[in-house]
């Protein structure tokens, strides 16, 4: 979604910089550390029935990027029930399904863009 960049670093230049600077390693390792926590995080949604993988991955995009208001999260307008089908491996017709359930629980405000979720502790 958006440009991204892949950087090289000289291995060796990496561990003589991680050995006289300690605290690289500590920023290194928490960097790491977040990634895997993203993944399983995404890999935990795609694990669960398809409403429930629906709800966490709101929930998931919500922390992630949306926009806190009283007892709401306003997801960005860029995502659509068709970018939210492509993130939990389903079809839009499926994500169109799953949301008038959410909407019958009163989990999602809305079905157009912008959704806006309860926020729920």
């Amino acid at each position: 979604m958006t440009n991204a960049e892949i950087l090289v670093i000289d291995k060796e230049f990496l561990l003589t910089a991680l050995s006289m600077h300690p605290t690289l390693t500590d920023l290194l390792l928490g960097i790491v550390a977040e990634i895997f926590q993203r993944h399983y995080a995404i890999m935990d949604i795609v694990a669960k029935k398809p409403t429930e993988r629906l709800k966490n991955a709101l929930l998931f995009l919500g922390r992630e990027m949306g926009t806190y208001q009283d007892e709401e999260i306003i997801l960005p307008d860029f995502l659509s029930q068709a970018l939210l089908a492509k993130f939990c491996r389903t079809s839009q017709a499926n994500v169109s399904k799953e949301f008038k359930i959410l909407l019958e629980e009163q989990f999602i405000k809305n079905s157009k863009k912008p959704i806006i979720l309860k926020n729920t502790p």
